[in-house]
């Protein structure tokens, strides 16, 4: 991450290559055409002429914006698992229709889920008709575009989307009201890292776990807002009923060996405070020093 102040140099940069850390942006799709003059038509790269003060960037990693209110809504429908799940299929989401892509960046049939989840097709066609009816996700033929042959998988942006403007199409598939989202309450979830813990051994259901605590995410620190000695109450009052108490405790030991969660402990006169990894799932982009030193960066490779 870098602060660089734009008013006062020209930097040739690939505007394909950077995001904005806060909103997850390409930072192509960030700025306005007229801040920027192209070295030539046939080339993306540009020099900056002026732009607000420290624009924060990263190197490009495969963000999305997600919208905690709007799970919390839909958590009492689905499993830990099947969350778990949802998270892994939108690890390469196209940008602006929210079209799962697979490795090769083709649309994902139900054959290729099933190879990316590990698991049987008729295990793959289960979950993703149980995240239909949760309304997280659609089966669903693309007419007038490159998907109108073959129905695609389709991930709902009233819950999580890429891009600032979705297709009207898409919009209209979900009944959802507008095309240009304007929730201000949103976390980043850096998918690149989400599949990392995946593919080192934190199970699906602990994903969806780590998905829900995350609902209760701070600005900025990344603190969880939750009394520690309530969390257990006030998990199951999201409408996870079914969850015992033993479970909850291995999954939240699950995610603390993963250095997922951290437990801050103070104290003997104050409650501990858990704080969750910021190169997994964040807001904002200021957090505390002792978080960063001890976290593992999960955006980068091994």
């Amino acid at each position: 991450m870098m602060q660089i102040d734009y008013r006062t140099k020209q930097i040739e940069l690939d505007p394909q290559k950077y995001r904005n850390i806060e909103t997850g942006e390409i930072l192509q799709n960030e700025i306005e055409t007229t801040n920027y003059e192209f070295k030539d038509s046939c080339e993306t790269y540009l020099f900056l002429k002026k732009y607000s003060p420290y624009f924060k960037m990263t190197k490009t990693h495969n963000f999305v914006k997600y919208f905690p209110d709007e799970i919390n809504k839909v958590i009492p429908s689905i499993s830990l698992k099947n969350l778990g799940y949802f998270i892994r299929i939108c690890h390469n989401l196209n940008y602006c229709d929210n079209v799962c892509l697979n490795f090769k960046y083709e649309a994902h049939t139900n054959k290729s889920l099933a190879f990316e989840l590990g698991i049987s097709p008729q295990r793959s066609n289960s979950i993703t008709k149980d995240l239909e009816k949760s309304g997280l996700l659609k089966h669903y033929r693309l007419k007038g575009t490159k998907y109108n042959r073959k129905k695609v998988f389709i991930v709902n942006p009233k819950y999580l989307r890429k891009g600032k403007d979705i297709n009207e199409d898409i919009i209209n598939m979900f009944n959802n009201s507008k095309g240009r989202f304007n929730h201000k309450d949103f976390c980043i979830l850096d998918q690149q890292s989400m599949f990392r813990i995946s593919k080192e051994g934190l199970t699906f259901q602990a994903i969806g776990f780590t998905l829900v605590l995350s609902t209760y995410l701070s600005k900025e620190k990344n603190i969880l807002n939750i009394n520690s000695k309530n969390l257990f109450k006030t998990f199951r009052s999201l409408g996870i009923s079914k969850i015992q108490k033993r479970t909850f405790d291995n999954y939240l030991a699950n995610i603390m060996e993963s250095e997922v969660l951290f437990e801050f402990k103070k104290n003997k006169y104050k409650r501990n405070e858990y704080y969750l990894n910021p190169s997994l799932i964040r807001r904002g982009n200021k957090f505390p020093k002792f978080l960063m030193d001890k976290m593992i960066d999960y955006s980068e490779p091994k």
